[in-house]
């Protein structure tokens, strides 16, 4: 017995989403997955076959390409995260590469920046 259609549509899916980079169409792609397998426990307990537990999934190839696909995914998140900070390095590099011959303003720390007030005062 192979994966079903519907299930086997939605794991193609979700593996192109990871080859393509798109969480977004992956996300859809895994929880229709999901989805699905829950609809066919609820198709094989209105049979009256035998169900299969909730941790695992209707046929061993769709249980593989599940664990490889959510391993994917995984490292893929992975390498977004890893890419967002080195943008995000990069345009907090690049602000404060102008302000280098600049002096400051105020104090840096928020105590001396309130203690500055009362000295200007007295």
């Amino acid at each position: 017995r192979g994966v079903p259609v519907a299930q086997g549509m939605l794991l193609s899916r979700a593996e192109s989403a990871i080859r393509e980079q798109s969480m977004r169409e992956f996300r859809l792609a895994h929880d229709g997955a999901y989805a699905e397998r829950e609809r066919a426990r609820a198709r094989m307990r209105a049979r009256g076959e035998e169900d299969f537990r909730r941790d695992f999934w209707p046929s061993k190839r769709a249980e593989v390409r599940i664990k490889a696909i959510e391993h994917e995914s995984h490292e893929l998140v992975m390498r977004s995260r890893r890419r967002a900070i080195e943008h995000l390095t990069a345009a907090i590099a690049a602000t404060n590469a102008g302000s280098g011959s600049e002096e400051k303003a105020g104090p840096v720390n928020a105590l001396k920046y309130w203690d500055s007030f009362y000295a200007v005062e007295t």
